[in-house]
């Protein structure tokens, strides 16, 4: 809390520079409100800014006529602008029905599970069979 504070007490003077950050602070802390995080749910335990948080440019306003759609991984209701998919191929790409925070905790996951198996490849082969039997021969 104390750092909260002294964060709070530097950052709230400069508030005034920025128009749009008491307003993005507070839907931000709304986000999580009410309901808790699923500490085992990766779309929501992650150090990315979720989507929906930051204003929307005027040209990101003017896609609110293609309605919101529902994200497969945090399940949040977005416009068009927080998805790389065009909701007019919605339906035919249920595997990319992700919004762009989403997209990347899933590449991070992707990236890290293809780290762990070239370790398990590499431990394999320094345990391999042949090596085991020429230890036991010597």
């Amino acid at each position: 809390m104390t750092e909260l504070h002294l964060l709070a007490k530097s950052l709230i003077p400069q508030s005034a520079k920025l128009p749009n950050i008491l307003r993005e602070s507070k839907r931000y802390i709304e986000s999580w409100h009410r309901h808790r995080r699923d500490p085992k749910n990766p779309y929501q335990t992650h150090n990315y800014l979720p989507q929906g948080i930051i204003e929307r440019t005027q040209s990101e306003r003017g896609l609110k006529s293609l309605g919101l759609r529902r994200c497969r991984g945090c399940g949040g209701e977005f416009y068009q602008g927080s998805f790389a998919l065009d909701f007019r191929r919605w339906g035919r790409s249920p595997e990319k029905q992700f919004c762009y925070t989403c997209t990347k905790v899933n590449l991070r996951r992707y990236r890290r599970n293809r780290f762990l198996d070239v370790l398990e490849l590499a431990r394999s082969r320094t345990s391999s069979p042949a090596l085991v039997l020429s230890e036991q021969r010597v």
